[in-house]
């Protein structure tokens, strides 16, 4: 509700803050940072390839679901 620099930042501190959850050990807090990172790609992609279905139509729609995308 803020914007999306604010749903980023709060997805990465969420997942930061959970690998240090699981264990106050460098791999957890690098765990919580990589999945951070993903999760904001994973939206960003989604937010790009829905831009491209306005445009494009069915075909890339198929092309999509048939890769696993919603």
């Amino acid at each position: 509700r803020h914007g999306r620099c604010s749903t980023y930042r709060n997805l990465f501190l969420t997942m930061l803050l959970g690998g240090l959850w699981h264990g106050a050990n460098w791999t957890f807090v690098f765990w919580g940072f990589l999945q951070g990172v993903l999760l904001i790609l994973h939206r960003l992609l989604g937010e790009i390839l829905q831009a491209f279905r306005v445009r494009e139509g069915a075909g890339l729609d198929r092309t999509l679901s048939l890769l696993g995308w919603p």
